[in-house]
């Protein structure tokens, strides 16, 4: 049986222009070579540029029924902050049925990065 999750990994097309990304939403980025990773407690999202073996090498699927949700605290704040460092929103924050506040963006590679706060 695992003990805990580790990581998650995403295929990236270009590392620089992911890391760069990450660190305009505000997170702290570690790049080394081809990959970076942003690290949460003993949890990390893992970015490596390029196929990792060959049941990977289809670039359409990148971003594909993948959506990652983070928590803040106050969203209307967090997408200020975001449109200040002109980053594209995909929305403006919406209060969606099932409790929760939403603003959704895409990274470089087409991964759906969810912003919410509990209502």
């Amino acid at each position: 049986m695992a003990n805990r999750i580790h990581s998650t990994l995403f295929l990236v097309s270009n590392i620089k222009n992911t890391s760069d990304f990450y660190k305009k939403l505000g997170f702290k980025v570690k790049q080394k070579g081809n990959s970076a990773r942003i690290i949460f407690g003993d949890y990390r999202l893992a970015f490596m540029e390029g196929e990792k073996d060959h049941e990977t090498t289809n670039k359409a699927k990148n971003g594909y029924g993948i959506f990652i949700y983070f928590e803040v605290e106050d969203l209307d704040k967090f997408t200020k902050d975001l449109e200040a460092r002109q980053l594209k929103l995909e929305n403006e924050p919406i209060s969606q049925p099932w409790g929760k506040k939403e603003l959704k963006i895409h990274d470089p590679d087409g991964y759906r990065l969810i912003f919410f706060e509990n209502l």
